[in-house]
């Protein structure tokens, strides 16, 4: 299977004077996680939702207003590693697993014609001989209070991956979790449980996190999890053992174990 096989096209892409609040727009309508930062017919860069997420930790007061007014090239990951649509789906894979990146961008006769993201490569055959269960290769879940600040739970969610957040109460039950797409499309002033705090004090985990957890038995095979985080656009599955949260998985865990 090759990579044009896979691949998402057309591409949609901005330039790299245009601002984040043009690069966030475009991925809530077109429900994508990256666009492509041209200068005129150049491919120059890649804002992802991680990019934008995690300005959060930098820009004072946590404002999107202030955040969405910057331009593309100040946040950009330039010079982004792209392939041949005749790239192999493993070779793909091997090459995102390898420079801990998250897709690859599809170029033809020097024009950008498709993209390839870890989900795209969930898609191929590869990962429907996944039979191991799930809790082979899941990782601790990690947790931040509810009433954690922003710098803390960017910061966590930079290190580790997608984060649970525990109730500030005796009960400390999961209240949600925090991706960085929760980061990505953040508004600030619509925050849930502690709303009503002063306007200009920063946001807390409470805020920012989605109440979608994408949980599943950790019995349950790999390839069925792989299954899941495709039909429901999740980057993250949270594994169950007695009704208890046992574990998480990524898309990077199943895509490691398909190289394996």
């Amino acid at each position: 299977m090759l990579v044009s096989d896979i691949m998402q096209s057309p591409v949609y892409v901005a330039g790299s004077t245009e601002t984040v609040a043009r690069a966030r727009n475009m991925m809530l309508r077109h429900k994508i996680s990256r666009v492509p930062i041209m200068q005129g017919e150049h491919l120059v860069g890649i804002v992802t939702e991680k990019d934008i997420g995690y300005r959060l930790l930098h820009v004072h007061g946590a404002s999107t207003g202030k955040m969405d007014q910057a331009l593309l090239h100040t946040i950009m990951t330039p010079d982004p590693i792209c392939v041949a649509p005749d790239c192999s789906v493993r070779d793909a894979t091997a090459l995102m697993m390898s420079q801990h990146i998250s897709s690859l961008i599809v170029i033809m006769q020097g024009t950008v014609c498709g993209m390839v993201t870890k989900t795209d490569l969930l898609r191929s055959h590869l990962t429907r001989k996944l039979l191991r269960p799930a809790k082979k290769i899941m990782h601790e879940p990690v947790y931040v209070d509810a009433s954690h600040s922003l710098d803390h739970v960017v910061e966590k969610v930079k290190q580790t991956g997608p984060v649970l957040v525990r109730s500030s109460d005796k009960s400390g039950a999961v209240m949600g979790v925090v991706t960085e797409r929760s980061l990505a499309f953040f508004e600030s002033g619509k925050g849930s449980a502690s709303s009503a705090r002063k306007e200009k004090e920063r946001p807390c985990a409470a805020d920012v996190m989605g109440t979608d957890l994408i949980t599943c038995k950790s019995s349950t095979r790999i390839s069925e999890v792989a299954l899941m985080l495709i039909e429901t656009s999740s980057i993250c599955a949270f594994l169950t053992h007695k009704d208890q949260i046992v574990g998480r998985i990524t898309r990077e865990d199943i895509l490691k174990e398909v190289l394996r």
